[in-house]
């Protein structure tokens, strides 16, 4: 007699602790659904932030470039013993080049003419630059590690301006002949994966006979 109300309060005080731990456990999935939530809504804004930021980062890099050939084009000179050598993804042209000397034991820069190099690879999808000073260019050679511009580029194409007999502008992919002007296409693809492309034409001066 005695342990039916006994056994009465187990029942009910088993079927408390269950209702309680379903609560407890909805609760929990609840909590842990918002931090995921959370977590990804912040991974994915930081993704999109990211990809922005490597897009710019890229246009910045390529419009330095554009820059700095525009600056070595500026300072290219027509030599009888020098050569220009234009092909669809690289060129060589007679420039002046940085040459390092010792100055009052101090490592110090001084301008010589020399060669330059720009080559795109594409089987790795890399531009390169090397150059040569006086010494080595005279035999139409290059000296020193080939050095990468870009990364993983799409493609790196060069297109030359000459002027024809009548004297009117003409384009070539090809020439061994000192052009007026250089038109440098770059194609890469942005954070979102889509083909970009950017260009510049650079006018070369009249080349100085050195």
């Amino acid at each position: 007699m005695s342990s039916c109300p006994g056994r009465r309060i187990y029942i009910k005080n088993r079927a408390s602790f269950s209702a309680f731990t379903l609560v407890e456990i909805l609760l929990v999935v609840s909590l842990v659904t918002m931090i995921s939530l959370t977590l990804y809504n912040a991974f994915s804004n930081g993704l999109k932030l990211w990809s922005r930021s490597q897009h710019l980062s890229v246009e910045e890099d390529i419009a330095i470039f554009f820059e700095k050939i525009n600056e070595e084009l500026d300072n290219s000179y027509a030599f009888s013993k020098f050569y220009f050598k234009g092909r669809t993804n690289s060129f060589a042209f007679p420039s002046r080049v940085n040459v390092w000397q010792k100055s009052q034991g101090k490592d110090a820069a001084i301008k010589e003419p020399g060669m330059i190099e720009y080559f795109f690879d594409p089987l790795s999808d890399d531009l390169y630059k090397r150059e040569s000073n006086y010494g080595v260019a005279i035999e139409r050679k290059f000296s020193g590690e080939d050095r990468l511009i870009f990364s993983k580029i799409k493609s790196v194409g060069f297109k030359y301006f000459l002027r024809d007999s009548e004297g009117r502008l003409f384009s070539t992919q090809i020439t061994d002949e000192m052009p007026r002007g250089v038109r440098i296409d770059v194609t890469f693809l942005d954070g979102q994966g889509q083909e970009k492309n950017l260009s510049k034409l650079i006018f070369m001066p009249m080349a100085q006979q050195l």
